[in-house]
């Protein structure tokens, strides 16, 4: 098959979704297909991804108009060539650069696959939702309805679609994740030499830092608990978005615990691997994911996790390898004095099964497997998918689809 992926950036700094679309194509060019992955060209302050061996990158100028992607090369380039994809996977929502994608299918008749990662839970939409609501009613709704397939990467993400009346059929497919990184880290993490902790026990947060990761929460919780636990120190990773780190600091100084708290950037490839291996306990307390990638990877590293129900990972509990909480700042101050009272032995048990979780659940070759079906059935030449939610289903249904799959 000729395969195209569309997303508005590839660059390092937009986290997990490059993650994990990086695993998919590369592990599809693998099985012998033709990969294309068209993104917007980042700025010259964000690191460009190299593409997956044997995957194609095409990169378009673009700017932005309304606060939206707009790029009139890449509008032209998918009017010209969309008829020569057998698929075309649309990642990610709202902007033109999707839009113009999505348009570019329905004229030409291929095959569409829309991923809206995340993008269309609740506290996504509530985020500037005057505009979303106008763009849902001038062209996000129709391309969306135009699709053959909608992709969640969890049931809670399918909930939400079905919520918003979406008929199509939804395939359920979590996202895939090479663990070899994680499993052979390097020996140390060079970004924490300066900070004099060597000797100190980490709770890391890894993410973008933005207000949807719920990074006052965490301020707040750590005011509560750094005096009772000197031992500790709290280290905040990730590329900061509209300034959002002063007031993460700010908030730290208001309740004392600046002092015990480091901020170390954006890190990235060995760097952030070596790092979730150095942690003893990732935290992400999020209003909301679809699937949380840096979640999978703390986990493949072998660390426990605390995040909460905004984030599809109710298998922390049911496998005790982390704990999945209420949002909030108690409830995340109550979890992390019992994850920093525990012994490091119980600990590292904790780490090691959701090694194993991720291991035998979540490596993406099996699923990139999946998705290949999933793309087969889209063009006629396979049957239905068991992860595959046909279009008559509702909520209810759902549920039985999961016990199937």
């Amino acid at each position: 098959m000729k395969i195209l992926h569309v997303i508005p950036l590839f660059t390092a700094s937009r986290g997990g979704p490059i993650v994990s679309l990086s695993c998919l194509c590369g592990d599809l060019a693998r099985f012998g297909h033709e990969v294309t992955i068209m993104a917007g060209k980042g700025g010259p302050n964000e690191e460009q991804v190299d593409p997956p061996k044997g995957v194609r990158l095409v990169t378009f100028s673009f700017r932005r108009f309304l606060g939206l992607f707009y790029s009139r090369p890449m509008k032209e380039h998918l009017r010209l060539r969309a008829r020569e994809y057998d698929i075309i996977h649309s990642n990610g929502m709202w902007t033109l650069i999707n839009h113009f994608t999505c348009a570019a299918v329905r004229r030409e008749g291929a095959a569409l696959v829309v991923s809206p990662r995340g993008m269309l839970e609740p506290w996504a939409l509530n985020n500037h939702k005057t505009r979303k609501r106008a763009l849902w009613t001038l062209y996000q709704r129709a391309d969306l309805r135009a699709a053959c397939c909608l992709h969640a990467t969890a049931r809670e993400e399918a909930y939400s679609l079905r919520a918003l009346g979406l008929r199509n059929p939804i395939a359920v497919l979590p996202n895939g994740l090479d663990v070899s990184n994680m499993l052979n880290p390097p020996s140390r993490s060079g970004i924490l030499d300066g900070l004099q902790i060597h000797d100190k026990k980490i709770v890391l947060f890894m993410s973008r830092i933005e207000p949807k990761k719920g990074l006052l929460h965490l301020a707040a919780a750590w005011g509560c608990l750094h005096r009772s636990f000197p031992e500790w120190r709290l280290v905040i990773a990730g590329p900061d978005e509209n300034g959002h780190i002063r007031e993460v600091r700010s908030e730290l100084g208001r309740v004392g615990g600046l002092e015990t708290a480091s901020y170390v950037g954006p890190v990235y490839g060995e760097e952030k691997t070596a790092l979730l291996a150095r942690c003893d306990l990732f935290v992400l307390p999020t209003h909301s994911e679809n699937f949380g990638v840096v979640i999978a990877e703390a986990l493949a590293s072998g660390r426990p996790v605390i995040t909460t129900t905004g984030a599809p990972w109710r298998e922390l509990n049911e496998q005790r390898c982390g704990w999945q909480i209420d949002i909030g700042a108690e409830p995340l101050e109550r979890c992390l004095r019992e994850a920093m009272a525990i012994s490091d032995a119980e600990r590292q048990a904790m780490g090691e099964r959701g090694r194993a979780l991720i291991c035998e659940n979540y490596t993406s070759e099996p699923l990139a497997r999946k998705m290949e079906h999933v793309y087969r059935w889209a063009l006629g030449h396979a049957e239905t998918p068991a992860c595959v939610i046909e279009c008559e289903q509702g909520v209810s249904a759902l549920r039985a689809t999961e016990q199937r799959a």
